[in-house]
């Protein structure tokens, strides 16, 4: 019977255990390295968070002094106009009432006309043309009433309702009544009244 062999026992070296535990160190070294990235881009988003901030504060605060500006604007207009207004005869400011729809007071007037569509003096407009019509070729007068759509004929007769140039507040039903009875009223209206309407228009301009 033979003897048994054994393998010799060999325990890894120091240069060995160096090389075992290298990776550890590289992995370490990663680590810090993406921790440093990461604070980097930390430090960047916070940079950016504060500039973003400053920004907005200051275009708010931008908007907000262009908003105040606009707002003394309006005030300063309105308030000019109210003195406007006030100055204006009474037979003015109640035909400007009229075509606006609200009370002839000054103030109630002045915030009226400048918070009024743009349209608002169509009546004056159409009331005119009427009366050039009726001056410079009689035969169209008739047409050019008749062609007004029935809103556009009560907002004239309106008008000459307030002159008391028609002895009813809305013009007849049918359309080519009203326009011949617009004519006929526009016709008998005197200097002063259509010096009147013309103001009246004027004063319902913004400033």
């Amino acid at each position: 019977m033979s003897a048994p062999t054994y393998e010799p026992i060999t325990y890894p070296s120091h240069q060995d255990e160096a090389t075992h535990h290298e990776p550890d160190h590289e992995v370490e070294r990663e680590n810090d390295s993406y921790a440093l990235d990461l604070d980097d881009q930390a430090g960047n988003d916070a940079e950016e968070d504060a500039g973003s901030a400053e920004e907005n504060a200051a275009t708010g605060e931008s908007k907000a002094r262009n908003q105040a500006k606009a707002n003394r604007a309006v005030i300063r207009k309105t308030a000019a106009k109210a003195i406007e207004v006030n100055a204006a005869p009474e037979s003015t400011r109640v035909l400007a009432a009229t075509l606006l729809g609200c009370s002839a007071d000054p103030v109630d007037l002045a915030t009226a006309i400048m918070s009024a569509p743009r349209a608002s003096g169509t009546a004056v407009a159409d009331l005119d043309e009427i009366s050039v019509a009726i001056k410079d070729a009689p035969w169209e007068a008739g047409v050019t009433a008749t062609a007004l759509e029935r809103g556009r004929q009560k907002d004239v007769w309106a008008l000459l309702h307030t002159l008391d140039a028609v002895g009813t507040p809305t013009p007849p039903q049918a359309v080519a009544k009203a326009g011949l009875a617009l004519v006929k009223a526009i016709a008998s209206l005197s200097d002063e009244s259509k010096r009147d309407l013309a103001d009246a228009g004027e004063l319902i301009k913004r400033s």
